[in-house]
């Protein structure tokens, strides 16, 4: 499988066509303001989705090789706490990001070890995010 992302793209040729992508693709009806993440009071600011190939027959076929739309993939903010021209609340990972800033993590091993409190604040964030999507609470 060869591993794409939004810099780098299949190679297309004569003899290699690029396969098709999601531009291609269209939804075949919109969802209901109540079932987006806006009409559940979410923002979502940012997301990503990875891409790879697979061999078909003799074609390549574009496949979607991660998660997405998840915390870990996608930026999450409350619609509600939104205001430009600062840092925003958010659902996601940003908040584990934060305090490794904080805490002058270099990005380099050993990781620190990170405390229970953070630890238990960002699982709440994202069981908050599930809540919010899903109108259901996990139960954990």
């Amino acid at each position: 499988m060869t591993r794409t992302s939004r810099w780098k793209r299949p190679c297309a040729s004569p003899a290699r066509p690029r396969p098709a992508g999601p531009r291609s693709w269209r939804s075949a009806s919109t969802p209901p303001p109540a079932t987006t993440p806006a009409g559940r009071g979410i923002i979502i600011a940012d997301t990503k989705f990875e891409f790879g190939t697979v061999k078909d027959g003799g074609a390549e076929k574009l496949i979607l090789i991660d998660e997405v739309l998840t915390p870990d993939s996608s930026r999450f903010w409350p619609m509600s706490d939104y205001a430009p021209g600062r840092g925003q609340q958010s659902f996601d990972k940003q908040f584990l990001r934060d305090w490794l800033e904080a805490v002058k993590f270099n990005k380099r091993p050993p990781a620190p070890k990170i405390p229970q409190e953070i630890i238990d604040q960002t699982r709440a964030k994202y069981l908050e995010a599930f809540r919010l999507l899903t109108g259901r609470d996990l139960g954990v």
